[in-house]
């Protein structure tokens, strides 16, 4: 990032220093990701106004849409949700008109864990229900190489959300989610998604299968190394269920 960040500052504005500022929002994005799953979240918030700066002048509006976004979570794992909904909204409800229909069913899908979050009942489901809406057929767009989202992801996306607000229904959606997840590998992804399985079941007094998603989850995020899959499983289920997750490693 810091090369790419250099190479910009030696180059005259034009074509190319736009080019490689979208290059350098998009590392920055990633590298800004990778600290908050590090749990550093203000070497996060560093790197995401270092990718909004670039975005900026990268004159990209889905390129600038997606990390201002994406900085949401570092208020969210912060506890200052109210300040990540007032920043997800200011986008979702500003001029997203020409963003592509993938990003656009994104932002919406974010909404809805924000809200979700707070605890609100109805505007999860609303967010949500547009976010499919949107969703286009084909999940690959070449402008949003970033951008991993189709209908699993989003079906992941909305068991997650129902399961925070303690909706059994979370269960139908996750495990559908899972079996397509599994096959890929997606360490921290499975992980997430057992993680919500665990909180769904246990709404729902199924302790002895909560468990065992439970110790799962704890299993992948002592493999992927991500802090903040376990901050989320201590903070669920205990110690506990970390140690356990440490002796099957």
């Amino acid at each position: 990032m810091q090369q790419m960040h250099d190479l910009m500052n030696c180059t005259l504005p034009g074509t190319v220093r736009r080019v490689l500022a979208r290059v350098l929002a998009e590392a920055a994005s990633l590298t800004a990701w990778q600290a908050l799953d590090s749990g550093q979240p203000a070497t996060s918030w560093r790197y995401y106004e270092t990718a909004k700066a670039a975005a900026r002048e990268s004159e990209d509006p889905a390129v600038l849409a997606y990390v201002s976004a994406e900085q949401i979570y570092v208020l969210m794992d912060s506890d200052r949700r109210r300040e990540a909904l007032a920043i997800i909204t200011a986008i979702n409800h500003g001029k997203t008109g020409s963003l592509p229909p993938l990003l656009r069913s994104w932002l919406w899908a974010a909404e809805a864990e924000v809200h979700a979050a707070l605890g609100e009942k109805t505007q999860p489901r609303k967010a949500l229900d547009r976010a499919f809406a949107i969703l286009p057929s084909e999940s690959h767009d070449p402008a949003l190489p970033f951008l991993m989202l189709d209908q699993t992801h989003l079906l992941r996306w909305r068991g997650h959300c129902l399961a925070r607000l303690g909706d059994t229904q979370a269960i139908n959606d996750l495990t559908a989610s899972l079996n397509e997840i599994i096959p890929l590998g997606l360490g921290r992804t499975e992980c997430g998604l057992r993680t919500d399985l665990a909180l769904a079941f246990t709404t729902r007094g199924e302790h002895t299968l909560a468990r065992e998603q439970a110790k799962s989850a704890a299993v992948l995020s002592e493999r992927s190394g991500s802090l903040r899959q376990r901050a989320r499983l201590k903070r669920y289920f205990g110690s506990r269920v970390l140690l356990e997750g440490q002796k099957v490693k």
